[in-house]
This record gives structure tokens, C-alpha cells and sequence, in this order.
């Protein structure tokens, strides 16, 4: 089960990096999903399109700075 963000988080807040870290709150809540769907691949043997281009924002050793403007945006 995923929880609701709490309704206080803006986007500006999902946007920012605080100091000390290398992700935001966008970041980790793409690289949840992702994780979802890479147990579902490891589970059934079967790879999906989806998955790799979740990847390739969300994955393993990315950060914000991968984003472009196909990276899906956090909205309310």
C-alpha cells in the first residue's frame, strides 16, 4: 500500500533537494514506483517498455538533474 502525500507538500517542496541529500521528494516517490514494478518484472520473467523508461529517470545512480521534460511532473 502506497500512502497519500500529505496535502502540505507543494510541488516546490517536491521539487527541492535539501542540503546533504541528492534527491527530492519527485525523485523518490518515481523511484517507489519503479521498485513496484521492477518486483513485478523479477516476479513474472516478463520485462516492460514502461519499465525502462521509468528507469531511466528513476533508476539506480539517477538524480533531478537526469529529469527532462518526458519525466513526469508531481502533481497534486
Amino acid at each position: 500500500m502506497f500512502y497519500p502525500l500529505p496535502e502540505n507538500v507543494t510541488r516546490d517542496d517536491a521539487e527541492a533537494i535539501p542540503e546533504n541529500f541528492n534527491n527530492n521528494i519527485r525523485w523518490n516517490l518515481g523511484h517507489i514506483y519503479l521498485d513496484q514494478f521492477l518486483w513485478i518484472e523479477a516476479l513474472t520473467k516478463e520485462q516492460s517498455e514502461t519499465t525502462t523508461l521509468v528507469n531511466s529517470w528513476f533508476g539506480f545512480g539517477t538524480s533531478p538533474s537526469d529529469f527532462t521534460t518526458d519525466t513526469p511532473t508531481f502533481k497534486r
